[in-house]
C-alpha cells in the first residue's frame, strides 16, 4: 500500500525536467464516467464513516476517507483516471463492501431488525425474540458474527430439510505444507533490504509479525487471528484468470481461510484433518 501511495505521488525518487505541450485534452466519456463512479464511492465512504461514528473505528474510517479523497483529487488533477478506477476497484470497493456487511450484521444484532435485502413480515409479537443482556452486547463484534452465523446455520439447516432440491455450497478440503515458506513482505533497514517470510516453522515472534501485518491489512483486530500453515491452491482473481501457488491459510472466528496476498482477498476452506490446527 505504501508502495503504491509512492508511485501515486511520485515518491520513488525520480528525477529530471518535464515539459507539457500542446493543448489541453478534453476529457472524454469515458474519463468523465470514472471522475462520477469515483465521487460516489466518496460519498460511500462518508456514508460509512458515518455509520461507524461513535465506535473506536470512526477515526480510522475518517482517515480512509480522507486519503481516498486525497488520491482522487491528485489523480484527477494528473489525468490519471484510469489509475483512478483500478485503485477504486483494487481497494474501495472491497473496503466498503466488507465494513458495509460488518456493520450491518452488528446493527441487526443490536435491534433485531432484518438487513435490507431480508425485510420480512413482522413476526407476531410472541415469536419475537427477547432483548439482549447488556452482558451479550459488550461481547464485542466478533461474537455478534459468530451467534448469527450459527443462527443461519440453524435455520438454513430447516430449510434445507424442507426442500431436498436446493444446491449444497461445499467448502474446499485443503491440506497444509508444513515445509514450504512464503514471503509477504520486503523492506529496507540500516543494513540493507530485509524479506519476511512465513511457514509452518518459523518462529512465534516471526508469526506474530505476520499475523499483525495481515490484520493491519484487513483492517480487523488481531486477536481472532491465528496462522495455520501454507497450502499450494489455485483461488479465482478478478479478472477471471486463476491464479496457482502456495497461499498462508489464516483462522478467524472460528473459521479458515485461504489469504491471497495479492489483494489480501479471503478464501473459505475446510482443513484435512491430518493438517492439524493453527498458531
Amino acid at each position: 500500500m505504501i508502495d503504491m501511495l509512492r508511485s501515486l505521488f511520485g515518491m520513488r525518487g525520480e528525477s529530471g525536467s518535464r515539459m507539457v505541450v500542446g493543448q489541453p485534452v478534453q476529457v472524454d466519456v469515458k474519463a468523465a464516467q470514472y471522475i462520477r463512479d469515483s465521487n460516489t464511492r466518496l460519498t460511500m465512504l462518508l456514508n460509512l464513516q458515518n455509520r461507524y461514528k461513535g465506535t473506536p473505528q470512526e477515526p480510522k474510517f475518517r482517515a480512509i476517507h480522507e486519503k481516498t479523497k486525497r488520491i482522487h483529487n491528485y489523480l484527477v488533477s494528473k489525468k490519471r483516471l484510469h489509475e483512478l478506477e483500478l485503485f477504486h476497484l483494487q481497494h474501495t470497493d472491497h473496503f466498503i463492501s466488507t465494513y458495509s456487511i460488518i456493520i450491518d450484521v452488528h446493527q441487526r444484532h443490536e435491534t433485531g431488525a432484518p438487513l435490507a435485502h431480508e425485510q420480512q413480515p413482522p413476526e407476531p409479537i410472541a415469536k419475537r425474540p427477547q432483548p439482549e443482556t447488556v452482558k451479550q452486547k459488550q461481547a464485542g463484534p466478533v461474537k455478534y458474527v459468530a451467534d448469527l452465523a450459527k443462527k443461519a446455520r440453524e435455520k438454513s439447516a430447516g430449510a434445507v430439510a424442507a426442500s431436498e432440491e436446493l444446491p449444497l455450497v461445499v467448502l474446499p478440503l485443503i491440506s497444509l505444507d508444513k515445509y514450504a515458506s512464503i514471503v509477504y513482505a520486503r523492506e529496507s533497514s540500516a543494513t540493507g533490504p530485509v524479506t519476511k517470510t512465513i511457514g509452518y516453522h518459523v518462529s512465534e515472534q516471526e508469526k506474530a509479525d505476520f499475523l499483525q501485518h495481515v490484520a493491519s491489512r484487513l483492517g480487523i483486530g488481531k486477536e481472532g487471528l491465528s496462522y495455520a500453515g501454507n497450502a499450494m491452491l489455485s483461488v479465482p482473481a478478478r479478472d477471471g484468470i486463476s491464479s496457482s501457488g502456495n497461499f498462508p491459510v489464516i483462522g478467524w472466528v472460528g473459521f479458515y481461510y485461504a489469504l491471497n496476498l495479492t489483494d489480501y482477498r479471503l478464501f473459505p476452506v475446510t482443513l484435512a484433518r491430518e493438517s492439524g490446527g493453527g498458531v
